[in-house]
């Protein structure tokens, strides 16, 4: 099982503050916070779409955050 989006996020801080141990994967937290990103951007230009009704709107982010990642 891999790391939950919250360890990522903390592996982040701890190489932003100038951490000089080991925390993580650092690449790893760097592809995971792309990849939020990504889908972030994702479901922001989903919801902008006015002319669709709400439940499709749904499941199209519904697909966007059910990649089969629990993280």
């Amino acid at each position: 099982m891999g790391m939950t989006i919250d360890e990522h996020i903390e592996v982040l801080k701890s190489y932003h503050n100038g951490f000089t141990g080991y925390a993580g994967n650092l690449q790893d937290s760097i592809d995971v916070a792309i990849a939020t990103m990504q889908k972030y951007q994702k479901i922001e230009q989903i919801m902008k779409e006015t002319h669709e009704g709400c439940i499709t709107k749904y499941q199209k982010i519904e697909e966007v955050v059910e990649d089969g990642n629990n993280n």
